[in-house]
């Protein structure tokens, strides 16, 4: 069916002189340039939808520019046009609340700038178009301009929470330009937003969805949870766009924080939100979350049909920092399933080249870890070298943040290369310490995990691999990471043992019994006899402990034994068999205090409320038989 098209535009042979010098000019603004070239198309008899592709902006706009020049002539453009000025602020509201939704950067600018060229005094449509600049600004990882745009819109005392959003966003995610990071300014912007109450967060909710993001882009991973869900559940069934944009960032708060069951639910509600309203880089980051959950789950056959899709989705989105988030988060996927080398393509293909520019400073530590560790899978240590000293060269992280644990782990895989394997252990256990405080409980098992694999080699003691391999199974169990439990197990079986898992259901009290006859060697009958039960109800029992730990037999319970006879349990710990009477969740809360959490803190860390840490550590002193966190420290480090 064949195109159709407007009628040609009347065009006189001044206007067309004109217009040919305005479209040719290197002087004008870049708003006059396009609309000109676009008028001189519509007079060929071009169809608008063509002139809108080319010079790429909406077919509205076209059509608008079309009306005004068959109204006023060249009046309607250029200087004259100023005395319009309210005029073309309001007509493009709309339009540039869309390209601020389809995050189409070109467009965004097109209509910014000549609101502005329009000098319109009304306070409102100048901080609109200025908000609207500072998003265009991050957009592009320009976050020094962005800064001073969101820093020049407070001066207006206009929409002040979208600004002070702005700001900590702009400011969070340029920590390299500015010299630091503002954590404290994303904190207090937060504490702000949560502070409002239902009925001004309900006015609030893009200032709200932003500031979400912000508090990711300094990697506080909880602050972004707390704020984004409450504008996602807060929005009702209709989901409109700024619950969108704030139910992406949970998902990915939620993915980064290991909790992957709740992301893998709420992802597809997102997805399908921004399908409904035609956001595509929205459902991009989306599906890029999805193919990140389908490699941590193990699901490595699905990883790269998925980041071919991302791949294609890419093209038919305008370029901006959304895009190139999708693509990251794809190549950790990739990296994840083992991909290393097609991981790092995407990586450096997404991110702008070898400095990351495209992508935030937090995001630009974890992507030269993993181009760190593709290349030190190819054993060129040269390169990885060369990659881990631009991570090292990065200024302005957050102190003791997740982009810092990043760092550590690339330290450590630096060092586990050159031999040291000691040094590579012990950064790699600081790097977990650091990711745990910010409740990077996924970052914190990868961490240990690193950890375990650099003291393989050791082959005089191989207690301390164990310990720390057996950690990140437990916890890479817990959180459903299944790619990183797989890895861990097979690190165990190379050092010939194969450690009692975290128990996949709770044991009742007797089965947690008969598991502690069971690891002494006691036969059924031994364990009857003890238990004063019939050895049919033995076997019963032996059958769900076994399934429970993760073995298959109980020809396997000799090689959780420690080379010294002392037993060797699920937790790592040797000796007494007290800690197999501990619950996973309970051995969680036990690591905490013992390390010197206060029960606030171990909270936080475990998503808990305070009084179920408490209901915890009740149930914990009683079932160790001591009355104090003192005691509980040093039974736990014993």
């Amino acid at each position: 069916m064949p195109t159709m098209r407007a009628p040609a535009l009347p065009v006189s042979v001044e206007q067309r002189f004109e217009l040919t010098r305005m479209a040719g000019s290197g002087q004008l603004p870049h708003r006059l340039v396009i609309q000109a070239s676009a008028l001189l198309m519509a007079a060929d008899g071009e169809a608008t939808e063509q002139i809108a592709q080319i010079c790429e902006v909406h077919p509205d706009t076209v059509r608008r520019w079309r009306a005004r020049f068959a109204r006023c002539g060249l009046d309607g453009m250029g200087v004259a046009a100023q005395s319009q000025a309210p005029l073309p602020v309001q007509s493009d509201a709309t339009l540039l609340q869309a390209a601020v939704l389809r995050g189409d950067v070109r467009e965004i600018r097109n209509l910014v700038d000549a609101g502005l060229l329009a000098g319109t005094d009304d306070s409102p449509s100048k901080a609109q178009l200025l908000a609207a600049r500072s998003y265009a600004h991050i957009l592009t990882s320009d976050f020094v301009a962005a800064y001073d745009d969101a820093r020049t819109g407070l001066e207006m005392d206009c929409q002040r929470s979208l600004f002070l959003a702005l700001a900590a966003w702009s400011s969070g995610m340029g920590g390299l330009e500015r010299g630091g990071s503002d954590t404290a300014t994303v904190e207090s912007v937060v504490a702000t937003i949560l502070g409002h109450s239902d009925a001004e967060f309900l006015s609030d909710r893009w200032p709200a969805a932003l500031t979400a993001e912000a508090a990711m882009s300094v990697g506080r991973l909880d602050l972004a949870e707390t704020v984004a869900r409450r504008v996602w559940l807060g929005s009702g069934t209709n989901d409109p766009p700024e619950a969108v944009f704030a139910g992406q960032t949970l998902v990915r708060a939620l993915l980064f924080q290991g909790r992957l069951d709740e992301a893998d639910a709420l992802a597809p509600q997102v997805e399908q939100a921004s399908q409904r309203h035609g956001l595509l880089a929205l459902q991009l980051v989306v599906r890029g979350s999805l193919a990140y959950l389908d490699a941590l789950r193990g699901r490595d056959s699905l990883v790269r049909s998925a980041a071919a899709s991302i791949d294609a989705l890419a093209a038919q989105c305008p370029p901006s920092y959304l895009v190139a988030g999708a693509m990251v988060l794809a190549a950790y996927a990739l990296a994840t399933a083992q991909h290393a080398q097609l991981a790092a393509d995407v990586l450096l293909r997404g991110a702008g080249g070898p400095q990351l520019p495209n992508i935030q400073l937090v995001d630009r530590a974890y992507g030269y870890e993993l181009l760190v560790t593709a290349e030190l899978s190819l054993g060129d240590l040269m390169a990885a070298r060369q990659w881990g000293d631009m991570a090292a060269a990065l200024t302005g992280l957050p102190r003791e943040g997740m982009a810092a644990a990043a760092i550590g782990r690339i330290r450590a895989r630096l060092a586990v290369a050159d031999g040291e394997v000691v040094a590579g252990a012990v950064l790699a256990d600081q790097a977990a310490v650091i990711a745990l405080g910010n409740a990077g409980h996924l970052d914190e098992t990868r961490a240990r995990l690193l950890a375990g694999s650099a003291l393989l080699g050791d082959a005089d003691d191989t207690w301390p691999a164990r310990l720390a391999l057996s950690s990140a199974r437990d916890q890479a169990t817990l959180l459903g990471a299944t790619s990183l439990a797989v890895l861990a197990r097979r690190d165990l079986r190379s050092i010939g043992l194969r450690l009692i898992g975290v128990p996949q259901a709770p044991m009742t009290a007797r089965e947690r019994e008969v598991a502690e006859l069971l690891l002494t060697g006691a036969s059924n009958i031994r364990i009857a006899a003890t238990l004063t039960v019939s050895p049919r109800t033995v076997q019963s029992h032996v059958a769900r402990v076994l399934k429970a730990l993760d073995l298959s037999s109980r020809a396997e319970v000799p090689h959780v034994l420690h080379p010294d006879g002392e037993v060797l349990h699920a937790d790592g710990h040797r000796g007494s068999t007290v800690w197999l009477c501990l619950t996973p969740r309970q051995r969680q809360v036990a690591d905490l205090v013992s390390r010197g959490y206060t029960n606030d803190g171990a909270a936080r860390t475990l998503h808990v409320s305070t009084k179920t840490i408490e209901k915890h550590l009740g149930d914990i002193y009683r079932r160790l038989e001591i009355d104090s966190r003192t005691a509980l420290a040093a039974r736990w480090s014993g």
